[in-house]
């Protein structure tokens, strides 16, 4: 039997780094796979590298992308796993080990660290979400009856940030302010999907805030149609490294494109929280939007430095680039469609405040003319292939964890 992983052969577990023994001895049968792997005559495998080895006997054993670890009660993509450091994976594997019986309170506390640092969720997060969707009032909407993992990521950040009023008595749950149900009956009546309700909410307490709420409806309509030609973004092939991310972009801008947003209520939402806009300085809302994507152009095409994160399930990510007090967002969907997430003109205390939209995502838009190929996640992209150096191996080590 051969297995070769990049140019090496893999002729006992020892070969493998630490971090993808750590990582496969997670997946369910992955250390079995591997000495089956190496032992049997007449087997061949070649792999590019590591992390596309682990993802591939996820997918391969258990017919899905994400490995359940179940003591921990998390779904995520081996590649994610991947990003972490030996400390983290430790904890995992400590975790999983210890099993469900007399729980080590000192590993509980580094799994919830671990958790809170990686921005991930799991089962305990999610079953308090239809809880929360109630006390909002609108558990019964229809945009919630199907959750992706982003979906519910994005869901479960929003219910960690919105405003909530403690009673005076231990024993009875949190109240939802009257304000933040009215953002959220907005937001459910105007959203079509999960990460849309997410931004309409948004879109609502900032308008809120600046005692414009009753306008939403109205302002909302009418900035809509504005950014139709604000859905472009470049499509990749394959997992790319932060670098080649950012040269992507450059190139994009090189030939007279605008980077646009991966759905229409995320601009909507940048364009009330990041702006002028409404009244102000800023009016119109075609302008708002030039002066908003062209100094985000301005920062994106000579930042050199950028951190990035790999989102839970192993295939979106999202890419932070500052200068001075300047910062963006740029967010890699699961069909590999780069978009702006955010763009912040002042990075520094008392500034403009507001969330990101939390993970990436499109929703559809009509394709334009000039053969641009329509993705299934929304706009119209171009096909662009990173090059041979954007690995795996390279996207894990260049990712925060």
């Amino acid at each position: 039997m051969t297995l070769h992983i990049a140019a090496s052969q893999i002729q006992q577990p020892s070969r493998l780094s630490a971090s993808a023994r750590s990582c496969l001895s997670l997946i369910d049968g992955g250390v079995q796979w591997l000495q089956w792997a190496i032992q049997s005559p007449g087997q061949h495998f070649r792999l590019p590298d590591e992390t596309q080895m682990l993802c591939a006997v996820q997918q391969g054993l258990h017919g899905d992308p994400l490995c359940l670890l179940p003591v921990s009660e998390l779904l995520v993509s081996p590649a994610k796993l991947m990003t972490m450091d030996g400390n983290d994976l430790q904890t995992l594997t400590s975790v999983e080990a210890q099993g469900k019986a007399g729980p080590d309170p000192v590993l509980e506390n580094q799994l919830a660290s671990l958790l809170v640092r990686h921005k991930l969720v799991r089962r305990a997060d999610l079953a308090a979400l239809p809880t929360w969707l109630g006390q909002l009032g609108i558990d019964t909407s229809p945009v919630f009856q199907c959750l992706s993992l982003d979906d519910a990521g994005a869901l479960v950040e929003l219910m960690r940030t919105v405003p909530s009023s403690t009673s005076a008595d231990a024993n009875e749950a949190p109240s939802t302010p009257a304000g933040t149900q009215a953002s959220a009956a907005f937001a459910a009546a105007e959203a079509r999907t999960p990460m849309e309700f997410v931004d309409y909410l948004r879109f609502h307490q900032v308008l809120s805030a600046r005692n414009l709420a009753a306008q939403a409806q109205t302002l909302l309509h009418a900035t809509l149609p504005e950014l139709f030609g604000s859905l472009e973004g470049p499509q990749l092939r394959g997992l790319p490294t932060p670098d080649t991310v950012v040269q992507v972009v450059r190139d994009w801008y090189a030939q007279s494109r605008q980077l646009g947003f991966s759905r229409l209520s995320l601009g909507a939402l940048r364009m009330i929280q990041r702006t002028g806009y409404p009244g102000g300085s800023e009016p119109d809302v075609r302008t708002a939007l030039w002066r908003y994507t062209t100094a985000a152009q301005i920062l994106l095409s000579s930042v050199t430095s950028v951190s990035a994160r790999m989102g839970q399930d192993g295939r979106t990510c999202s890419y932070e680039l500052r200068r001075g007090t300047q910062g963006a967002v740029l967010c890699l969907d699961k069909h590999g469609v780069i978009s702006l997430d955010d763009f912040i003109a002042d990075t520094s205390p008392g500034a403009a405040s507001g969330g990101s939209s939390g993970t990436s995502g499109a929703s559809g838009a009509t394709p334009a003319p000039g053969g641009k190929s329509a993705d299934k996640s929304g706009g119209t992209q171009s096909q662009t292939t990173p090059s041979s150096s954007a690995s795996l191996d390279d996207f894990a080590l260049g990712y925060a964890a």
